[in-house]
């Protein structure tokens, strides 16, 4: 189905509107809360409109948006493809090592100006916690204050003892970090970690098929015939 210009004006107006809506909501909320009368289910304010505005409004805006853009996006692809698909293995090899360096970068410098190395949900708190106290060479540490003076979101406390209930993989990954004094450049390359894979990945599901559609198009050559 051909994609008209009204069509595609209407979707990127109807994806601008849902945006300022949902980044309205901040301002626009009434203190709806949801529980389910348990300190681990429930959803504070924030929480509901974050993710029932991502659900109901940002995920559609993206849709439209870039139904929108289609067009545009298709020949940009396009172009980025066929350029990929020229790139010798050296290059490309290159390519993906610039690449990873660039989304670590990003990620370090956007973790420093935008959280200030700290982290930001409940979650990674307790891996952070529980990171710290693997680092000491302990699964628990002790209570130094009481119970009710820490939020207990995550952690686990017995005996006097507290210490974090959540991944342990991640905790491991935190307890490195800080063992090795490079927490938040061990968090930055962790991030980088799927561009080579999905690198790799491409490389080995679709190396044929990345080279230059005009190759594509060429005109089938015709087979030779037996003389004689």
């Amino acid at each position: 189905m051909q994609q008209s210009v009204t069509d595609a004006q209407a979707a990127r107006i109807t994806g601008y509107i849902l945006l300022l809506v949902f980044f309205g909501l901040g301002a626009s909320s009434n203190g709806l809360r949801t529980t389910f009368h348990d300190t681990q289910t429930t959803s504070s304010p924030g929480e509901l409109n974050f993710w029932l505005g991502h659900a109901l409004l940002l995920f559609p805006a993206s849709v439209m948006i870039g139904y929108g853009f289609a067009r545009q996006l298709q020949a940009l692809i396009g172009r980025v493809v066929d350029a990929v698909g020229a790139l010798g293995p050296r290059e490309r090899r290159l390519g993906l090592i610039g690449l990873t360096i660039l989304v670590a970068a990003g990620a370090r410098i956007g973790r420093a100006v935008f959280l200030l190395d700290l982290p930001i949900t409940d979650d990674e708190y307790a891996v952070d916690f529980g990171g710290r106290i693997l680092a000491s060479g302990h699964v628990m540490t002790h209570l130094a204050l009481p119970r009710e003076a820490l939020p207990d979101l995550f952690l686990y406390f017995r005996n006097g003892a507290v210490g974090s209930f959540d991944w342990i993989g991640a905790q491991a990954i935190s307890a490195v970090a800080y063992g090795t004094g490079l927490s938040p450049l061990v968090w930055a390359l962790l991030a980088a970690v799927p561009v080579p894979a999905l690198g790799v990945l491409m490389a080995r599901r679709l190396g044929a098929p990345l080279a230059p559609r005009a190759r594509a198009r060429a005109p089938p050559r015709a087979a030779p015939t037996p003389t004689g």
